[in-house]
This record gives C-alpha cells, sequence and structure tokens, in this order.
C-alpha cells in the first residue's frame, strides 16, 4: 500500500496555509506548514517531502532563496510556486530556478488539487528514473566486477585461451596464449585472426569453423606442431560460443603446450627398444650357460672330462661376457649423462663371428642344427 505523500506549504499568510492544508488533507494527504522559509529549511533537513507550496514574496528570507536551497538539498522535490504577484517575467525566472510549476493567486480548491496532482506524477516519475538509474548504475557495477572475476580467472589459467567473433575477430585472450603464439596482445586484439596467430594451422581450423553452414555443437581436439625445429607441440580444443540457446556468435580455444608430454612418451618408447635389445643381449648368454651346465649336470660328459671341462669353461666365458655386457650398459648410460666420453676402437669381424658360432654351438646341438 502506498504511503501518503508529503506537503509542505511555506506562506506567511495564515489564511493560504490553512486553505491549502484543508484542501490537501481531504485528499489524503500529509501537510506540514510553514511561516517563514528559514522554518521551512528546518523542516526539510528533518522530513523528506514530496511537493512544496512555496510564497515568492515572505520576509526574513525570500521564496527565491529558499527555492535554490532546495534544488541543492534534494532536485527531485516537486516546488510549486504560489504568488500574488504574477507576472510573465517572475514566472519565467522561477521556472528557471527550477520550481516545477506557477500558481497564481488567488486560485480555487480545484486548482490546487489539480496542480499538486500533477505535480505528484511528476515526483512519481523522477523518483522511478532515479531508481532505475540506481537500478542500472548497480547492473553496470556488478558486470564490471564479473568482468574483472572472468579476467582474473582467465589470466590465472596454465593454458592459453582465444575468443573469435563469428566474424573471426580476437575479442578475448590471455597472457598464456600471447606467450605461446609469441603475439602481442595490443597488436591482435579486435584484429581479424588470419595471419596474426602466427600459426596456420590454428587460423585455418578456426576460420573454416567460422564459415561452415552449420557450426558443430561438439566440441573438437586437434594437436597441433607449432615449430618442429624446436619440437613445440600444442594441443588446442575448440568449441562454439552460443547465446540464448542457439545462436552462434563465436569461437572460443583452449591452446595446452604438450611438447614436455609427448617428448616423454618419445622417451618411454625408446627405453622400451633399449630394454627389449638388453632382454635380448641378456637372454642368449644366460641361455647358452643353462645349457652347458645342463649337459653336464645330467651326465653327458662324464666319461669325457675334457669335453666337461670345455663347456664349464665356455659358462665362465659366458658368464664373464654377461659381466661385461653390464658395464658396457652401465658406461653407454654415462655417456649418454656426458659423465664419460665414448671411445671407438677396431674389432676383429672373423674372432667375433667364431665366438657366436661357439656361443649357439650348444643350443644348435639340441635342436638337430648343424653349424
Amino acid at each position: 500500500m502506498n504511503e501518503p505523500k508529503n506537503i509542505l506549504v511555506v506562506d506567511d499568510d495564515d489564511v493560504i496555509r490553512m486553505a491549502c492544508e484543508l484542501t490537501l488533507k481531504t485528499e489524503g494527504l500529509n501537510v506540514d506548514l510553514a511561516e517563514n522559509g528559514k522554518i521551512a529549511i528546518e523542516r526539510v533537513r528533518k522530513k523528506k517531502y514530496d511537493l512544496i507550496l512555496l510564497d515568492l514574496m515572505m520576509p526574513e528570507m525570500q521564496g527565491a532563496d529558499f527555492l535554490d536551497f532546495v534544488h541543492e538539498f534534494d532536485e527531485n522535490i516537486i516546488v510549486i510556486v504560489i504568488t500574488g504577484f504574477a507576472t510573465i517575467e517572475s514566472a519565467v525566472s522561477t521556472l528557471k530556478k527550477g520550481a516545477y510549476d506557477y500558481l497564481p493567486k488567488p486560485f480555487t480548491p480545484e486548482e490546487l488539487r489539480k496542480v499538486v496532482r500533477t505535480g505528484l506524477e511528476r515526483r512519481k516519475l523522477l523518483l522511478e528514473r532515479e531508481e532505475l538509474h540506481l537500478e542500472r548504475q548497480k547492473n553496470l557495477e556488478k558486470i564490471a566486477a564479473e568482468q574483472s572475476r572472468l579476467r582474473t580467472i582467465i589470466n590465472c589459467m596454465s593454458d592459453g585461451l582465444i575468443a573469435t567473433d563469428k566474424k573471426g575477430c580476437l575479442i578475448l585472450h590471455n597472457a598464456v596464449a600471447c606467450e605461446l603464439l609469441g603475439i602481442k596482445s595490443q597488436d591482435i586484439l579486435g584484429q581479424n585472426i588470419a595471419n596474426n596467430l602466427n600459426c596456420g594451422q590454428l587460423e585455418e581450423w578456426i576460420l573454416k569453423s567460422l564459415s561452415a553452414k552449420k557450426i558443430s555443437a561438439r566440441t573438437q581436439h586437434r594437436e597441433i606442431v607449432f615449430d618442429k625445429k624446436k619440437q613445440k607441440i600444442y594441443q588446442a580444443t575448440l568449441a562454439p560460443i552460443r547465446e540464448n540457446g542457439d545462436d552462434f556468435s563465436g569461437i572460443v580455444m583452449v591452446i595446452s603446450d604438450i611438447s614436455e608430454e609427448r617428448k616423454f612418451e618419445r622417451q618411454k618408447a625408446e627405453f622400451r627398444r633399449l630394454m627389449a635389445v638388453v632382454a635380448h643381449e641378456l637372454k642368449a648368454p644366460i641361455n647358452a650357460i643353462i645349457g652347458y651346465l645342463d649337459v653336464v649336470m645330467k651326465g653327458y660328459v662324464e666319461d669325457k672330462p675334457e669335453q666337461r671341462d670345455e663347456y664349464l669353461n665356455r659358462s665362465i666365458e659366458k658368464a664373464e661376457k654377461l659381466r661385461h655386457l653390464i658395464e658396457d650398459l652401465l658406461s653407454l648410460t654415462s655417456v649418454e649423462s656426458g659423465k664419460i666420453a665414448g671411445e671407438m676402437e677396431p674389432v676383429d669381424i672373423a674372432a667375433i663371428i667364431n665366438e657366436v658360432v661357439k656361443f649357439f654351438e650348444n643350443e644348435a646341438r639340441v635342436r638337430n642344427v648343424k653349424v
């Protein structure tokens, strides 16, 4: 329920004050009286008024001076001037000072009611305008705060982020994206991404997505080789920006540097290959040793001491080979880490071949293979 409006009548004429009070109270309004400007100022400072009826010609303080005070105190208070010295010049002067309307004396109760109703309607519009202005200001502050929070979040991301409008112009990015792509933010913001991202693959992908007749709603992923020489590899994720449900308004892309991940994967693959080679190199002499010892332990050469000693000696040789192989692997690790320098030396190929033949001789005999 609306509260009654507060009216202040400022006039040095007792009859006018009382007549205005009686007339306006019948309209359900709260009416206060003041016989001069000084008293009126005290009332305005203590109470919130919607409308003031003001006589211009008063002792102690002229109505025009009080009008100046009201305008500075609260410009939304409606002031209607009532005076018996009505001239066009005084009316114009009063309106210029901020009065809403001008009511010459004598006036009828109906004329008073009409001008007050109109003034209160004006007051209502002014308050609504002020409320809308404050609401708009709060919304702007809220939007600014949201944008500030969003900007902080984007700049704290460990991945790069860029966004374009549907024409391909860059509308948003963070520092990580500029660092990954090697670009300056002030140079490309608002510019079309064509030839501005230092990466033809990304530019082509974004522009192709923007020009498609039907924009895919799915998030797309792609691996981009940014710099072959430096082995820079990026993982890019692209998604459409939609507003109001289905309205397409641009593209957002997140860029991650996966160079170290890919390097680690290559190292793991190389390690697996090395382990396969090592396993093969270790397996052969171990099998030979097991074969020689198996022959000796089962007594196949019990009556042939020379052959038995040969098998045992070969087992010792294979064990020595294993020890040397392990030492070579450790040396290889040291060479790769830079702790020692590798050396090249000549080898006897015939001796190596002869050694390999002897190495597999026992296994060949077991398999009935002639070497």
